[in-house]
């Protein structure tokens, strides 16, 4: 869950906005140009890990982003199911 987004949750006190914001399940470290393109949902995290991206871009656009995702799968270790249930509220 983006933390801009923890910071625009009434419903959190902060107290809990923090303990959201810095809980290590709740981020994934990733370069800059992976980061803005899993926020824009160009590229995707499934529940089992698997990383894939949009297919219903412009060619030239997809081509850069099959060249540029290395790993298709995430470490076990990371998918933790709190991991996974920020994932899950990133949807």
């Amino acid at each position: 869950m983006p933390v801009a987004s923890i910071k625009r949750n009434s419903a959190l006190n902060n107290d809990l906005k923090l303990k959201h914001a810095i809980n290590g399940d709740n981020g994934l470290w990733l370069c800059n140009n992976h980061h803005k393109l899993f926020d824009i949902n160009l590229l995707y995290i499934s529940k089992d890990g698997k990383i894939s991206y949009k297919t219903d871009i412009e060619q030239s656009h997809e081509d850069f982003v099959i060249n540029f995702i290395a790993n298709k799968q995430l470490p076990k270790e990371i998918l933790t199911p709190e991991f996974i249930s920020y994932l899950e509220k990133k949807k």
